[in-house]
């Protein structure tokens, strides 16, 4: 599915539940109504977003959906953090809802005069920005304060890690969905015990401490105090999201990768090629002597300002799948990829667009994609 919007780079939906409570919001309260609505999606944007820029931070792609019940910000790289940095990712969501919304309003709310329809709309504002981002922050399994507790724990070597967070959400959710009852909060009241219901019962171990194989090989070798193995299989798929990280800007995790490779001593021809390619993309546009890659060469020569066409058949052709998205990610960062692209047909675009997204690579993927709704 396509994108709404695209905000800050990030792809945003917005789901049939959340458009239809915004409608029903502002046709029943009019312009109280379209002001709660604005009030609730804008509140729950910021709040993923995040999310979002955390992901950034940490080389993964994302996007964010917003529904009838509040939203979520999915990666499809997520595998690649560490506990840790699940922990941060986590908590950023709600920490930049405080920050930037819930802080804020609560100043004005309590120092500042208000009447009319900011008296009316502000005490919900608040509830929206602080109310629900502490909640957020509570051990309540899938809610962030869940996933953070949870990988915080995973971190920590805790073994018993999913039956802590799962009671914890258990122990919490109970009392507060209670209490928001006896408030009289009933739909508040449901909405936590849906939550817990279907957090504690999804599976969750697996779906937070489904590490990705290369972390797990460097986990245990620090434990052992040794290298990572670099050899066979392993290798391979180092070498592969070595390329993948360095297309799509993950440009630490590539240097973590690369360094595993170097210090196992194997793969000695890829990794002169990815050390070039970096090179290339850190604006040293001067291709190392004794790399053999026609690809990089003719990517470098269309960035010096080349005929586009030189590159199309090497670009469209070539096996090495892994160094097509380094050409792309390279012809992208100096405006030179519609040039390239804009000659080549439709299935060919797809092609590329697969391997794009392959990589996660979204704002190259997006950049295709443009091009091929304008030729057609």
């Amino acid at each position: 599915m396509q994108p709404h919007i695209v905000l800050f780079g990030f792809p945003v939906r917005f789901g049939i539940g959340a458009m239809l409570l915004a409608g029903a919001a502002t046709l029943w309260g009019q312009l109280p109504g379209a002001m709660l609505a604005a009030a609730f999606l804008g509140s729950v944007l910021v709040h993923e977003l995040g999310h979002a820029f955390a992901f950034r931070r940490y080389g993964c792609t994302s996007a964010i959906v917003i529904n009838a019940f509040g939203g979520y910000t999915m990666s499809y790289d997520a595998h690649r953090l560490t506990h840790r940095e699940h922990v941060k990712v986590s908590a950023a969501g709600p920490l930049v809802q405080l920050g930037l919304l819930g802080i804020p309003s609560l100043i004005i709310w309590r120092l500042v005069p208000v009447t009319g329809i900011l008296a009316f709309a502000l005490p919900i504002y608040v509830l929206l920005n602080v109310g629900w981002a502490l909640v957020n922050l509570l051990p309540l399994y899938p809610l962030d304060g869940g996933q953070i507790l949870l990988h915080e724990l995973l971190h920590r070597g805790v073994s018993k890690a999913w039956d802590i967070t799962k009671w914890a959400a258990i122990a919490v959710g109970i009392p507060l969905g209670l209490f928001a009852l006896q408030q009289g909060f009933t739909f508040g009241a449901l909405l936590i015990g849906y939550t817990v219901y279907k957090g504690i019962s999804t599976g969750g171990p697996q779906a937070a401490s489904a590490n990705n194989p290369i972390r797990e090989a460097a986990t245990r070798a620090r434990a052992q105090h040794q290298p990572m193995k670099t050899s066979g299989k392993a290798a391979d798929g180092i070498v592969a999201e070595a390329h993948q990280q360095l297309a799509s800007g993950g440009n630490r995790r590539f240097s973590m990768l690369v360094e595993a490779l170097e210090q196992g001593g194997s793969h000695g021809a890829q990794v002169a090629l990815l050390r070039a390619w970096e090179h290339a993309l850190d604006g040293n546009l001067v291709p190392p002597a004794g790399v053999a890659s026609p690809l990089l060469n003719e990517t470098v020569a269309v960035v010096a300002g080349a005929e586009p066409s030189m590159l199309r058949p090497t670009l469209t052709t070539s096996v090495e799948r892994d160094e097509v998205l380094l050409s792309i990610a390279l012809l992208h960062q100096h405006q030179r990829l519609t040039d390239v692209i804009d000659g080549l047909d439709e299935v060919t675009l797809n092609a590329l667009i697969d391997r794009a997204v392959t990589a996660g690579m979204l704002t190259e993927q997006q950049a295709i994609r443009r091009v091929l709704n304008e030729a057609g």
